[in-house]
This record gives structure tokens, sequence and C-alpha cells, in this order.
């Protein structure tokens, strides 16, 4: 809502208003659905894939705040499972073949 009432301040009422939120918003959907679940992927041994569905899947169930905890609640799984032998398939479904 800033960014809208901004372009229209600089640009008046055209188009071009609303140039800067479509700018931030498709840098924000790039960062959030393809940067981070590839970089947490990498570095915490987690396929992409089964983040971006664990983060829809919370965010579904909790909003925000779902989203906020999927990823930290699917790396102590994987740890928990991983530590206790138990559900060895899904922990080798979570985690990369790297």
């Amino acid at each position: 809502m800033i960014l809208s009432l901004a372009g229209v301040v600089q640009y008046g009422m055209t188009g071009f208003a609303l140039v800067p939120a479509l700018v931030y918003f498709s840098i924000n959907l790039f960062e959030a659905q393809f940067l981070t679940p590839m970089t947490l992927g990498r570095h915490m041994r987690l396929n992409p894939l089964v983040i971006i569905l664990w983060l829809v899947v919370w965010g579904w169930l909790w909003g925000a705040v779902g989203v906020l905890l999927a990823v930290p609640l699917l790396v102590c799984l994987k740890l928990a499972a991983g530590q206790t032998g138990f559900m060895n398939s899904w922990v080798q479904l979570i985690e990369t073949r790297a």
C-alpha cells in the first residue's frame, strides 16, 4: 500500500504508479518461491521440493505463523527421525542426494 501511494505521489494517477509495488512484489516472489528454498535445500541438505510443499501446507494451515515455523519444524522432524532410526524412508525423502 505504501509503495502504491509513493508511486501515485511520484507519477500521478497513471499506470506507472503501480510500478514500485509490482517491482517489489516481483522481487519478493522470486526470493520467496525460488531463492530461499534452493539455498535452504543446499545448506541444510533438505529437498527444495519438500520445502516448498511443506511451506504451502503450513501456510495454508496457520497462515504467516505457519510459514515462519515450517522450515524449523521440518529440520527438527528430519533430525529426530534420523537420530531415532524411525521412518528412515521419510528421512531419505526429505534429504537431498548430495
